[in-house]
């Protein structure tokens, strides 16, 4: 537990910070996560792979494992932008 000084020194720090950076602000204050995308895209390909593979042969599962590599890329630029 932080005394009362420290706790002052805190609120101060962090007040200028989102004084300078409103998206910091915006994250310091935001208490919910982000839905688990990649994760779930993870999920998805490791059902899809061996089905396209069944099903399609090596060209299948090529095309399954570039959708899932341009999903996990789309996913990452479209949060690193927001």
């Amino acid at each position: 537990m932080l005394n009362d000084h420290d706790r002052r020194a805190l609120e101060d720090i962090e007040r200028h910070l989102a004084s300078e950076d409103p998206a910091l602000r915006e994250r310091l204050t935001r208490q919910s996560r982000p839905f688990p995308t990649v994760l779930v895209l993870c999920a998805c390909f490791y059902i899809a792979a061996p089905l396209a593979k069944l099903l399609f042969g090596w060209a299948g599962l090529e095309i399954a494992a570039a959708s899932f590599a341009a999903a996990v890329v789309a996913v990452l630029v479209h949060r690193r932008r927001r």
